[in-house]
Protein backbone atom coordinates (compact mmCIF):
# COMPACT_ATOMS: atom_id res chain seq x y z
CA UNK A 1 0.00 0.00 0.00
CA UNK A 2 2.90 2.57 0.81
CA UNK A 3 5.07 1.45 -2.44
CA UNK A 4 1.50 2.13 -4.33
CA UNK A 5 1.39 5.56 -2.82
CA UNK A 6 4.57 6.73 -3.46
CA UNK A 7 4.18 5.53 -6.64
CA UNK A 8 1.00 7.75 -7.34
CA UNK A 9 2.98 10.39 -5.59
CA UNK A 10 6.15 10.18 -8.33
CA UNK A 11 3.43 10.04 -11.24
CA UNK A 12 2.19 12.95 -10.21
CA UNK A 13 5.09 14.74 -9.65
CA UNK A 14 6.35 13.75 -13.19
CA UNK A 15 3.03 15.37 -15.16
CA UNK A 16 2.90 18.45 -12.87
CA UNK A 17 6.90 19.17 -13.77
CA UNK A 18 6.21 18.35 -17.33
CA UNK A 19 3.38 20.30 -17.48
CA UNK A 20 5.06 23.38 -16.07
CA UNK A 21 7.73 23.07 -18.39
CA UNK A 22 6.09 22.81 -21.69
CA UNK A 23 3.03 24.98 -20.45
CA UNK A 24 0.58 25.75 -23.53
CA UNK A 25 2.28 23.68 -26.05
CA UNK A 26 1.33 20.88 -23.64
CA UNK A 27 -2.20 21.90 -23.90
CA UNK A 28 -4.68 18.88 -26.12
CA UNK A 29 -6.64 20.85 -28.66
CA UNK A 30 -9.69 22.43 -27.85
CA UNK A 31 -12.78 19.93 -28.36
CA UNK A 32 -14.89 19.68 -32.02
CA UNK A 33 -17.73 21.52 -31.99
CA UNK A 34 -20.99 19.79 -31.87
CA UNK A 35 -24.10 21.28 -32.86
CA UNK A 36 -25.09 21.23 -29.11
CA UNK A 37 -21.90 23.11 -27.95
CA UNK A 38 -22.62 25.86 -30.92
CA UNK A 39 -26.00 26.47 -29.64
CA UNK A 40 -24.86 26.63 -26.09
CA UNK A 41 -21.85 28.85 -27.12
CA UNK A 42 -24.17 30.99 -29.18
CA UNK A 43 -26.81 31.39 -26.42
CA UNK A 44 -24.22 32.30 -23.66
CA UNK A 45 -22.89 34.88 -26.08
CA UNK A 46 -26.17 36.34 -26.93
CA UNK A 47 -26.67 36.67 -23.46
CA UNK A 48 -23.81 38.34 -22.29
CA UNK A 49 -24.29 41.12 -24.89
CA UNK A 50 -27.66 41.75 -24.07
CA UNK A 51 -26.60 41.83 -20.66
CA UNK A 52 -23.12 44.14 -20.56
CA UNK A 53 -23.47 45.38 -24.25
CA UNK A 54 -23.84 49.30 -23.69
CA UNK A 55 -26.06 49.27 -26.35
CA UNK A 56 -29.15 47.40 -24.27
CA UNK A 57 -27.96 49.58 -21.31
CA UNK A 58 -29.21 52.92 -23.31
CA UNK A 59 -32.89 51.28 -22.52
CA UNK A 60 -33.38 51.45 -26.48
CA UNK A 61 -36.83 49.34 -25.99
CA UNK A 62 -36.90 49.24 -30.03
CA UNK A 63 -33.19 47.69 -30.74
CA UNK A 64 -33.35 45.28 -27.37
CA UNK A 65 -36.81 44.10 -29.04
CA UNK A 66 -35.24 43.53 -32.42
CA UNK A 67 -32.25 41.76 -30.82
CA UNK A 68 -34.74 39.44 -28.71
CA UNK A 69 -36.36 38.62 -32.26
CA UNK A 70 -33.14 38.31 -34.02
CA UNK A 71 -31.81 35.08 -31.89
CA UNK A 72 -34.14 32.38 -33.60
CA UNK A 73 -32.68 33.91 -36.97
CA UNK A 74 -29.10 33.02 -35.23
CA UNK A 75 -29.73 29.72 -33.40
CA UNK A 76 -31.15 28.70 -37.22
CA UNK A 77 -28.03 29.75 -38.83
CA UNK A 78 -25.89 27.78 -35.97
CA UNK A 79 -28.03 24.83 -36.53
CA UNK A 80 -27.14 24.74 -40.00
CA UNK A 81 -23.28 25.08 -38.92
CA UNK A 82 -21.42 21.76 -39.78
CA UNK A 83 -18.04 23.27 -38.67
CA UNK A 84 -16.04 25.56 -36.62
CA UNK A 85 -15.44 27.95 -39.31
CA UNK A 86 -19.47 28.23 -40.23
CA UNK A 87 -19.48 28.71 -36.48
CA UNK A 88 -17.68 31.88 -36.05
CA UNK A 89 -18.91 32.88 -38.93
CA UNK A 90 -22.53 32.96 -37.36
CA UNK A 91 -21.17 34.67 -34.49
CA UNK A 92 -19.46 37.51 -36.43
CA UNK A 93 -23.20 37.85 -38.18
CA UNK A 94 -24.39 38.48 -35.06
CA UNK A 95 -21.79 40.87 -33.94
CA UNK A 96 -21.97 43.44 -37.19
CA UNK A 97 -25.54 43.32 -36.27
CA UNK A 98 -24.48 45.43 -33.14
CA UNK A 99 -22.85 47.88 -35.81
CA UNK A 100 -20.13 48.20 -32.95
CA UNK A 101 -16.45 47.58 -34.05
CA UNK A 102 -15.28 46.93 -30.15
CA UNK A 103 -17.42 43.92 -29.97
CA UNK A 104 -15.30 41.31 -30.63
CA UNK A 105 -14.35 37.51 -30.32
CA UNK A 106 -10.35 38.14 -29.11
CA UNK A 107 -7.78 37.09 -32.25
CA UNK A 108 -4.71 34.71 -31.10
CA UNK A 109 -2.34 37.94 -31.02
CA UNK A 110 -5.08 39.90 -28.94
CA UNK A 111 -5.66 37.47 -26.37
CA UNK A 112 -1.69 36.80 -25.83
CA UNK A 113 -1.44 40.97 -25.31
CA UNK A 114 -4.46 40.54 -22.87
CA UNK A 115 -3.15 37.92 -21.00
CA UNK A 116 0.65 39.04 -20.93
CA UNK A 117 -0.89 42.76 -20.02
CA UNK A 118 -3.03 40.92 -16.85
CA UNK A 119 0.14 39.16 -15.54
CA UNK A 120 1.98 42.35 -15.49
CA UNK A 121 -0.87 44.30 -13.69
CA UNK A 122 -2.11 43.40 -10.10
CA UNK A 123 -5.40 43.81 -10.41
CA UNK A 124 -7.20 42.46 -13.76
CA UNK A 125 -10.88 42.06 -14.13
CA UNK A 126 -10.76 39.66 -16.82
CA UNK A 127 -7.96 37.63 -15.75
CA UNK A 128 -10.35 34.95 -14.43
CA UNK A 129 -12.07 34.72 -17.85
CA UNK A 130 -8.52 34.09 -20.04
CA UNK A 131 -7.48 31.64 -17.47
CA UNK A 132 -10.04 29.25 -18.19
CA UNK A 133 -9.17 25.79 -19.39
CA UNK A 134 -11.22 26.40 -22.82
CA UNK A 135 -9.80 29.68 -23.65
CA UNK A 136 -6.33 28.20 -23.10
CA UNK A 137 -7.06 25.28 -24.82
CA UNK A 138 -8.68 27.28 -27.83
CA UNK A 139 -5.55 29.80 -27.87
CA UNK A 140 -3.13 27.96 -27.52
CA UNK A 141 -3.48 26.23 -30.78
CA UNK A 142 -4.99 28.73 -32.84
CA UNK A 143 -2.67 30.11 -35.97
CA UNK A 144 -1.20 34.03 -34.94
CA UNK A 145 -2.32 34.77 -38.22
CA UNK A 146 -4.23 33.88 -41.38
CA UNK A 147 -7.51 33.59 -42.44
CA UNK A 148 -9.07 33.21 -38.81
CA UNK A 149 -8.31 37.16 -38.63
CA UNK A 150 -10.86 38.09 -41.27
CA UNK A 151 -13.55 36.50 -38.73
CA UNK A 152 -12.53 37.82 -35.75
CA UNK A 153 -11.80 41.48 -36.18
CA UNK A 154 -9.35 43.18 -34.57
CA UNK A 155 -9.85 47.33 -33.56
CA UNK A 156 -6.90 49.90 -34.20
CA UNK A 157 -7.69 50.87 -30.82
CA UNK A 158 -6.39 47.84 -29.03
CA UNK A 159 -3.47 49.02 -27.85
CA UNK A 160 -5.08 51.75 -25.64
CA UNK A 161 -7.61 49.37 -24.22
CA UNK A 162 -4.53 47.65 -22.30
CA UNK A 163 -4.13 50.80 -20.73
CA UNK A 164 -7.30 52.14 -19.97
CA UNK A 165 -9.43 51.59 -17.01
CA UNK A 166 -10.72 47.95 -16.99
CA UNK A 167 -14.09 48.71 -15.62
CA UNK A 168 -14.72 49.95 -19.43
CA UNK A 169 -14.62 46.30 -20.56
CA UNK A 170 -15.99 42.83 -20.25
CA UNK A 171 -14.60 39.59 -21.03
CA UNK A 172 -16.47 36.24 -21.64
CA UNK A 173 -15.30 32.90 -22.21
CA UNK A 174 -17.78 31.12 -24.58
CA UNK A 175 -17.58 27.42 -22.59
CA UNK A 176 -17.49 25.12 -25.44
CA UNK A 177 -15.65 26.73 -28.03
CA UNK A 178 -13.65 29.03 -25.49
CA UNK A 179 -13.24 31.88 -27.48
CA UNK A 180 -13.48 35.29 -25.50
CA UNK A 181 -16.30 37.84 -25.92
CA UNK A 182 -14.86 41.01 -25.57
CA UNK A 183 -17.47 43.47 -24.69
CA UNK A 184 -17.17 47.37 -23.95
CA UNK A 185 -18.42 48.90 -21.14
Amino acid sequence: MKRTALVFIAILLTVGVAWTAYGEEALPPPKRLTTKHMMADLKHAYTMLLQHHPHFKENDINMKSDWIDSYNYYLQLIKQASDEEQFKQVIQIMLNDLRDGDTRLLAKDEYDNYYDHCENVQQATYKDELEKMSAKRRYAHQPTNGSDQQHMHRNHHQESDMHSDESDLHMFTLPNSGYVLRIPN
